[in-house]
């Protein structure tokens, strides 16, 4: 490859040859472009609606602890139901335990003792009361004097 003759000369190197100015035809500026608007969500709320919102949360809420309260309320009384079960159980039994120690033999002799006698022995009289008649006024006049009246 060296034995080649002007092997190096034909190729272009920068810098060797002087540089022809170009001419550029005169551009105008690219337009800038338009500042895009920032898009605003804006939510207009009426009054009436956000009232009959509020109204309606606070229905919610006062219902939500009104059933609550009535839960509780049953739960209670289911348990006021078993204690009043348990009590009458308890005073039925009491009472056959009362009646089964009863001796109504000892009963009358201790009451002979101290003095008592039988029905069929004491003394009875009857009385009969009669209701008075009242009398009604025919007035406002009328009806404060008999009011008066009776407080007297």
């Amino acid at each position: 490859m060296a034995n080649r003759p002007g092997m190096y000369v034909q190729f272009y190197t920068d810098g060797s040859a002087a540089r022809q100015p170009e001419i550029r035809p005169e551009r105008k500026p690219a337009p800038r472009p338009k500042p895009q608007k920032k898009v605003r969500y804006v939510l207009y709320v009426q009054p009436v609606a956000l009232a009959g919102i509020l109204a309606a949360a606070v229905m919610l809420v006062m219902m939500t602890v009104g059933c609550i309260r009535l839960w509780q309320a049953n739960r209670e009384c289911r348990a006021m139901e078993n204690y009043v079960n348990t009590l009458s159980w308890n005073n039925s039994m009491a009472a056959e335990k009362y009646e089964e120690s009863l001796d109504l033999e000892d009963i009358r002799k201790k009451a002979l003792a101290l003095g008592m006698i039988p029905q069929e022995e004491g003394e009875s009289m009857q009385i009969d009361v009669s209701a008075p008649e009242e009398t009604v006024p025919g007035s406002f006049w009328q009806s404060i004097a008999v009011f008066l009246e009776k407080l007297s």
